[in-house]
């Protein structure tokens, strides 16, 4: 019986998954992070938990041509409650109109994320929204496998990894199974957001009870961060000023495999990838930005382009070159360096409070002006023309 080795180890669970014995078992590293326990006394040398394994084995898809778009839901509420153009919950909303189900990464009341299933389409406002934190699939596989067996339409969304993990685990495709993953910019540490959850109850003096890491009502490029209490207060976090935000950013706090990721390339796992598209430029007056979140979507099988001609019609798009499509985000040519700050700050986080991590490492980014009126003001031109007039004003009386 072989493992891949705990620095190579993405979490996607396949082997914990695989074994039939319960021998694997999914323990919690230092940093927080979800990694595969031997139970050595369990283990009858089957071979299932190396044969699932993504990172000793390739899982290989068949290849048909790409096609790539820019894409956003016709459904303006779907739309400003989703993270980018809202396209996950067209994809999500066709499987369930056809009696199927959904798996995605949800909050609990705990505010740790795991992978859930979804049947009803009211409920999919919990998978809805981007989660940067990694969610544990925990048995997501098995039920997804007894539904694909019972002949149940299932779309599973997650990233790269998590999706050839799933792969690995059935080894084989099913005709009723679309899988979708995300553009991916790594998984940062669940330890640390809970301790920044715990900064931000006791800043508030109250228990939260709803967090957003996409709040776009300013902006959908600059987006904040939004925290609800107990107690009805509320904190807005910018995208330059939250200190989640800048640790995870500044790359310290992802998971160790993430700095050398077999999928941050456009060989894409899901049959569709989503994503935001970053550096979106208009052609035309009929495919301007509005600002309310433009969605990246490429089309990379035959099943991926089956549902895309089915959700089209509830959309708007326009096609986009494959090479315009692969320079819109780095993670889809390499994954990002490890810092070489990162020993540096995990032993900081085991040894200082909070406060002094977010003072060393969790700073504000500088901003220049047209970032700063547009984070703080929104980016309505009309708004942002009253920004610049209110920051000339308060840059004059303060001289």
């Amino acid at each position: 019986m072989k493992l891949c080795s705990l620095v190579e180890c993405t979490g996607c669970m396949a082997c914990v998954n695989s074994c039939p014995k319960n021998a694997l078992k999914i323990s919690v590293n230092a940093e927080g992070f979800s990694e595969p326990l031997l139970i050595a006394d369990a283990c009858v040398d089957c071979g299932l938990c190396e044969k699932s394994c993504p990172i000793l084995n390739k899982v290989d898809k068949k290849k048909t041509e790409q096609f790539g778009y820019a894409i956003w839901s016709r459904n303006i509420v779907t739309r400003k409650t989703s993270s980018s153009g809202g396209i996950f919950s067209e994809l999500a909303l066709y499987i369930l109109g056809k009696g199927g189900v959904v798996f995605g990464a949800a909050f609990d009341v705990n505010f740790k994320v795991s992978h859930i299933m979804v049947d009803r389409s009211e409920d999919l406002i919990k998978l809805r929204g981007s989660k940067y934190l990694q969610s544990d699939v925990e048995d997501s596989f098995k039920k997804v496998k007894i539904l694909l067996r019972k002949g149940k339409s299932v779309l599973f969304s997650g990233t790269p990894c998590q999706i050839a993990g799933l792969y690995g685990y059935l080894n084989k495709d099913y005709e009723n199974l679309v899988t979708c993953d995300f553009v991916c910019h790594g998984v940062p540490a669940p330890s640390v957001f809970l301790k920044y959850k715990e900064w931000l109850e006791i800043k508030y003096n109250s228990s939260l009870v709803n967090y957003s890491f996409r709040d776009k009502r300013k902006s959908w490029c600059w987006f904040n961060t939004k925290a609800t209490f107990q107690s009805g207060d509320i904190y807005i976090g910018s995208w330059f000023k939250d200190p989640y935000m800048r640790l995870f950013l500044r790359d310290n706090i992802l998971r160790r495999s993430c700095y050398h990721c077999h999928y941050t390339n456009m060989d894409r796992m899901g049959d569709i990838t989503i994503g935001d598209f970053w550096g979106y430029k208009a052609t035309c007056k009929q495919d301007k930005d509005t600002d309310e979140g433009i969605s990246m979507l490429l089309v990379n099988s035959s099943k991926g382009k089956k549902i895309f001609d089915e959700i089209k019609k509830d959309t708007i798009y326009f096609e986009r070159s494959i090479e315009s499509i692969s320079v819109s985000q780095k993670s889809l040519s390499s994954p990002w360096k490890e810092p070489h700050t990162r020993e540096e700050f995990w032993t900081d986080f085991q040894n200082m409070e909070f406060d002094d991590i977010i003072k060393k490492w969790g700073y504000s980014e500088k901003r220049n002006l047209p970032q700063f009126l547009i984070s703080e003001f929104g980016s309505n031109l009309c708004t942002v023309a009253i920004g610049y007039l209110y920051y000339k004003l308060v840059h004059f009386l303060i001289r």
